[in-house]
């Protein structure tokens, strides 16, 4: 049973690998060739270096992979591990990178981003990182609240905006299979609360239930129907629906 709620699904870690290599790809993007603009003319050409879908790929995943343990299972015990383990797993790494990054500007590590910041039309996004002076104090007060209570104002490692979405998304996932899990109607209430979050402008949250509920539908077939081309259309749209949402030199947060 341990082995079987434990076990990793390769080619997500492949597509998680993907969607960081475009975010890295994104942001390479943003420093150094400020002018580009692919739009719609050229189909799936914005996608490599589309960050914002790529991070709303990995929330998707995140609502996946929290929830499979569960739907493998309906074990309430393996949710509550999760949950309670869930603020550590996702603090200590993000307090971490603050803390290294913060040892990189005293080293000077740095400074090739003056050179970047004079390349016409560049974003406030390069302009403004790493541009003051060093401060421990600054960095100790972003490793301890940052990540989850002082994101919006983080100077060391902007990226770990976020931590505060997964935070709450996670919690989301949890709470809603501990409540409905198991109902004969659950995927009404999936359809209900995802109308309800898109509503309400929460549109992170979706993307956490959506990956909740694939989960839940995955498990729920056999092998073989998990294997078919229903995938490969489900693929094929999000990616073409990724394409649109057009490639825009601002930042991906």
């Amino acid at each position: 049973m341990t082995g079987e709620s434990t076990r990793k699904i390769n080619s997500l870690e492949s597509l998680r690998g993907l969607a960081a290599l475009s975010v890295v790809l994104c942001h390479t993007v943003q420093a150094f060739w400020p002018g580009i603009r692919i739009g719609l003319g050229a189909p799936l050409t914005s996608l490599w270096h589309n960050g914002g879908f790529a991070v709303r790929l990995f929330f998707v995943l995140s609502g996946f992979v929290l929830s499979l343990s569960y739907c493998r299972t309906q074990n309430l015990r393996l949710l509550k591990s999760s949950a309670s383990r869930r603020y550590f797993r996702l603090y200590i790494p993000a307090s971490a990178s603050i803390v290294f990054a913060y040892l990189l500007h005293v080293c000077g590590a740095f400074e090739p981003l003056n050179t970047v910041r004079g390349i016409p039309g560049q974003t406030d996004w390069i302009r403004n990182l790493y541009s003051s002076e060093p401060s421990l104090r600054l960095a100790l007060r972003e490793a301890l609240l940052g990540p989850f209570l002082d994101y919006q104002f983080m100077k060391y490692n902007e990226v770990l905006w976020t931590m505060g979405v997964e935070l709450k998304g996670s919690m989301l996932v949890f709470a809603t299979l501990a409540l409905f899990g198991t109902a004969r109607h659950r995927w009404l209430i999936y359809g209900v609360l995802i109308y309800a979050l898109d509503s309400w402008r929460l549109h992170y949250a979706v993307e956490f239930v959506c990956g909740m509920a694939l989960s839940d539908w995955h498990c729920s077939h056999s092998a073989r129907s998990r294997e078919s081309w229903l995938w490969l259309v489900l693929f094929a749209m999000g990616a073409c629906l990724g394409d649109l949402q057009t490639a825009r030199v601002e930042g991906v947060g």
